[in-house]
């Protein structure tokens, strides 16, 4: 048996979050020349088949992002905006007429309306009696972000008996912005509940930060509000994204994003697709050039991640959640991030949206569209809408506010580019909505309250009508949202945390199980996956899992494992070569970028830092199965583990491959080279092998990686390289080599699961 499973080894592999700084940036250095868009276009196109949107979708990719899509494709029948440069407005419009539709000149020139905006900053004159007369301030205009800051610390302190100002944090450039709480204190010292409105997320919709504040203006002087901020307290932050809107009235009239970076020589990230509820599922890109690039990580801009801590930290008052956009004249409700799925109090969410939209209508006739954010063909996940329903808040909706299709002014249509002019009718039919909701938010009673744990209870209702298979292959879109609805099953228990993303942007997520301590717990890491065809690594790994979490030994309140020990519980690694070994070539084993050579991939267990490159690899970008890559750590996933390995103090370390049948221990880049702690790694391989043949009769080698054959640049190697005490590699026997069938999954977990045992009860011993 032994000598058999020593042939088979040729054959087989041996086989953080990122740590996002923040330097402190001068913003004042930003000393650009002012794109003046002269002669861009906005085009629109309303595609009529799903074939029409499809074409909507790919400009991005047949033009290489060289468009900016105003307003998405999404779903059929919507109207799709376009802004193009003048070279390329001829291509865009052959392509828009060859996919079957009419292209409809929405902005002839963007540079005119570019040049007014910038008129309108450059005759910009500041209030100097703002401080002692706040209600002096003009609602009707655009302002730059420190008279917006100067306005609202003006009226926390003219009226501070029933409002106060706090600090969100600071932007990546040093900006500090603010909140207002607004609202009289209880009478009974008593929380009251509260409605979260903010602006700003996106830096060129300057209408959204001017309806926040006016709305503050109102609730502060108008005394028919007395009542209601007796009966709750509303919070609004006016600019979510003060970099971005600097910059947008200074350099760039049209820019999105944050300013972080640069990332491949280009700036920001799309803030509203980098919260971490569904981060990356779908709607966003990995490409740092795109507009809606999501980051390298979810939560990686720290202005998403100042809004995200708040609304989190205060999610037992927090009732209601408004964020304010533009445009379209839409009110949406969650789910955004797909398809045809919605939260459980829907219905709630529906009549408050019609309420909503009866109230701008009474203004000035304005109708607004209600409904669901991800009822489209092409949703969008990650935003602060999603995020904030995940996290328990009752009533969530992202509001668009003008123009829509159909404001014209002289035949002229603005998009974002609204002129002050039209300030006035906008925030004044907006207020009203945003009443209604503060008006909902007070009479929802404490006893219905819909905090973390109950939404929880309920999505893992709802999104697991049918109960996962655990002795079945899944896709890696299956695999990961059944982890995300696992952890929301339990948020006292385990954390589902994204730490990166693939080459081809799919998110990569652990699983942390244990108990809060606040004393310093033992951490053990355990990955699958690292070669895409070993599709029997990830099922084991999930089925040890379940298994795990219904064996008292681990999850008794008092004296179970996980009150000692973390366990960090990473699938599938290699996400993008398991996804390709599943749809088009079973036997694929590295990773899926390039192409280099015109050949693609590299793998992964060739790629790590320690000794790359010194034995056991390949030069050459179309070796089926060793190549090293062109550099070590090259791979967005081999970069992704090795920092989370790195930064996590971890004590021990298992990566699940296949087909060998045996317990492989470091180091595997030269023979004879071993740990000076080689006795002990012996010592608990030994057990961990006798505890597998007991579990199923298979009898599994315990041996050094390099005496079977010396490789370098493996995760395992790595993993001691960096101080992890115990690190093993287990080769899962495989009965019908990498095409084990699905009737193995448990054998192969009871064996896992035997060793993992066997690791979990050396440590909590010790």
């Amino acid at each position: 048996m032994k000598t058999f499973f020593l042939f088979l080894g040729i054959f087989v592999a041996f086989s953080g979050a990122l740590i996002r700084k923040f330097p402190k940036i001068q913003h004042d250095a930003e000393a650009e020349e002012y794109k003046s868009y002269v002669d861009y276009s906005v085009i629109r196109a309303i595609p009529h088949t799903v074939d029409q949107l499809n074409a909507l979708v790919n400009v991005r990719n047949v033009f290489n992002h060289e468009f900016d899509f105003w307003r998405s494709p999404k779903v059929v029948g919507k109207a799709v905006d376009i802004m193009v440069s003048p070279e390329k407005r001829r291509d865009l419009t052959v392509y828009i007429k060859k996919n079957g539709m009419i292209p409809l000149l929405k902005i002839r020139d963007v540079g005119k309306l570019v040049a007014a905006d910038r008129q309108v900053v450059s005759a910009y004159k500041r209030n100097v009696n703002l401080a002692d007369d706040p209600d002096s301030f003009d609602f009707f205009n655009y302002h730059p972000f420190d008279e917006i800051t100067s306005y609202i610390q003006a009226v926390a302190n003219k009226y501070s008996s029933f409002v106060s100002i706090s600090s969100m944090g600071k932007s990546l450039q040093g900006r500090e912005y603010f909140m207002l709480k607004i609202g009289y204190p209880s009478t009974d010292g008593s929380q009251k509940n509260a409605l979260f409105i903010d602006a700003g997320i996106h830096a060129r919709e300057w209408i959204a930060p001017a309806t926040a504040l006016y709305t503050i203006g109102k609730l502060v002087t108008d005394s028919s509000y007395t009542d209601l901020l007796k009966a709750i307290d509303i919070y609004i932050a006016p600019s979510i994204n003060p970099d971005g809107y600097e910059y947008s009235r200074n350099t760039d009239r049209m820019w999105r994003k944050s300013r972080s970076g640069p990332r491949q020589g280009c700036y920001g990230a799309d803030i509203n697709r980098n919260f971490p509820f569904k981060w990356m599922v779908s709607g966003a890109s990995n490409n740092p050039c795109s507009e809606t690039y999501a980051g390298p990580s979810a939560l990686s801009e720290i202005e998403g991640k100042n809004l995200a801590n708040f609304v989190n930290a205060n999610n037992n008052t927090i009732k209601a959640y408004l964020t304010l956009h533009s445009y379209g004249e839409d009110i949406l409700y969650p789910w955004g991030y797909t398809t045809g799925h919605y939260p459980p109090d829907v219905n709630d969410l529906k009549a408050l949206g019609k309420e909503m939209y009866d109230a701008i209508a009474a203004v000035h006739g304005t109708k607004y569209v209600v409904g669901n954010s991800g009822d489209a063909l092409y949703p969008a996940a990650g935003a602060s809408d999603d995020y904030s329903k995940s996290v328990g808040v009752k009533y969530v909706y992202t509001v668009e506010v003008r123009p829509g299709d159909g404001d014209n002014d002289d035949d002229q249509w603005y998009g974002f580019e609204l002129p002050p002019q039209f300030i006035q009718p906008t925030v004044e039919e907006t207020l009203p909505a945003l009443i209604a909701a503060a008006k909902r938010v007070q009479n929802v009673e404490s006893s219905i309250h819909f905090g973390r744990q109950s939404i929880s209870r309920e999505l893992h209702e709802l999104e697991q009508k049918k109960s996962f298979n655990f002795e079945a292959y899944h896709g890696y879109d299956e695999i990961f949202d059944y982890l995300v609805t696992l952890s929301n099953s339990s948020p006292g228990l385990l954390t589902y945390e994204i730490i990166g993303q693939t080459f081809q942007g799919r998110p990569i997520g652990v699983l942390k199980i244990g108990y809060p301590s606040e004393k310093e717990k033992t951490k053990v890491f355990i990955d699958g996956g690292i070669h895409a065809r070993e599709w029997i690594s990830p099922a084991s790994v999930l089925w040890y899992t379940n298994e795990l979490l219904q064996d008292p030994r681990y999850t008794h309140p008092q004296t179970g494992y996980l009150n000692k020990i973390d366990i960090y519980v990473l699938p599938v690694i290699n996400a993008d070569g398991y996804e390709y070994s599943r749809t088009t070539d079973r036997m694929w084993r590295k990773s899926r970028s390039g192409p280099r050579k015109g050949c693609y991939g590299v793998d992964l267990n060739r790629n790590f830092q320690f000794q790359w490159s010194t034995s056991g690899t390949s030069k050459n970008a179309c070796d089926f199965q060793a190549y090293q890559g062109p550099k070590a750590a090259s791979e967005p996933e081999t970069q992704v583990l090795e920092n989370f390995l790195k930064n996590g103090n971890f004590s021990c370390y298992l990566t699940v491959h296949s087909f060998l049948g045996a317990i492989l221990y470091p180091y595997g880049y030269a023979v004879a080279e071993y740990p000076s702690d080689v006795e002990d790694l012996v010592k608990v391989g030994e057990k961990m092998t006798l505890a597998m043949k007991e579990a199923t009769g298979v009898d599994y080698l315990l041996i050094n990686s390099a005496d079977l054959y010396p490789a370098s640049g493996a995760s395992d190697d790595y993993a001691k390289s960096i101080g992890i005490k115990y690190v093993f590699t287990i080769e899962l026997f495989g009965s019908h080599g990498f095409k084990e069938p699905e009737a193995g999954i448990p054998l192969r977990g009871r064996e896992l699961k035997a060793a993992f045992d066997t690791m979990i009860q050396e440590l909590f011993n010790n």
